[in-house]
């Protein structure tokens, strides 16, 4: 490229990194006001389904998931009953 500016990728990079912490933000706060607790076959559907979504799920999926499971908030759903939480997840091998 010959009008490559590298400034703008660092803008642009810190714009992308804003977004996402606001987007993870607001699904935590989703999750939080529902059952408070989500199970990891939810975590694409209700990150897509936000309106402030501005980043492809696929591109933050490890680090969605990652940052669910520190935070506690990452359940299988029991099997006998769809809305009551599970077995917790501790680490991305468990999904």
């Amino acid at each position: 490229m010959k009008n490559y500016i590298p400034k703008y990728d660092e803008f642009i990079n810190e714009g992308a990194v804003k977004a996402f912490e606001m987007d993870y933000t607001e699904m935590v706060k989703q999750i939080k006001s529902g059952y408070g607790w989500i199970d990891p076959q939810y975590v694409e559907e209700t990150w897509e389904n936000m309106n402030l979504n501005s980043i492809e799920f696929n591109l933050v999926k490890d680090e969605v998931l990652n940052r669910l499971i520190k935070a506690g908030l990452l359940y299988h759903s029991d099997p006998k009953d769809p809305e009551t939480k599970g077995k917790k997840v501790t680490n991305l091998s468990q999904i």
